[in-house]
């Protein structure tokens, strides 16, 4: 199998082989889904991360939707929030995960860390204890995840 490069958030690339393990681990998370402050902020259906690598490969042999394309600049985007949130002096303590998380079994992947810590960051940031104002707690969180998307530079190549 070749392996391509797929996209490069600020200077660092991610090919296709590696990249699909992190695709493949994230499908567990297909339970989470609208729980997810992250997930809702960024608009992530159940599905993208089953449909991600059907797009991947049918970028070898055609131009992608924009609906495709869409689904592959939510996932850049999620990418860029965890890089972002890696960077962050973060107390979060993972014994702490939020209820939508109580399905995930594979805790221990770092890619599933990463937007677990991703998650504990928002809800720290963001979520009040108003449940009435979630709406306005994921608008504000969407608003902020979008200033550092556009913060950090990214292409992508499909």
């Amino acid at each position: 199998m070749r392996d391509r490069a797929l996209f490069r958030v600020d200077k660092q690339v991610f090919f296709e082989e590696g990249f699909s393990q992190w695709v493949s681990e994230w499908q567990e998370l297909q339970c989470v889904s609208r729980r997810s402050m992250v997930f809702r902020a960024l608009d992530v259906e159940p599905s993208l991360f089953k449909d991600i690598p059907d797009y991947f490969k049918a970028s070898e042999s055609r131009s992608l939707t924009p609906t495709e394309k869409a689904s592959v600049e939510k996932v850049v985007k999620l990418v860029k929030f965890m890089l972002f949130v890696q960077t962050q002096d973060s107390s979060t303590n993972k014994t702490s995960l939020p209820a939508a998380f109580s399905c995930v079994k594979n805790t221990k992947s770092p890619n599933i860390d990463a937007i677990l810590k991703s998650e504990l960051f928002l809800r720290g940031k963001f979520k009040s204890d108003d449940q009435k104002r979630m709406r306005d707690d994921i608008s504000r969180a969407k608003t902020f995840i979008d200033s550092v998307s556009r913060a950090t530079a990214h292409e992508i190549y499909l």
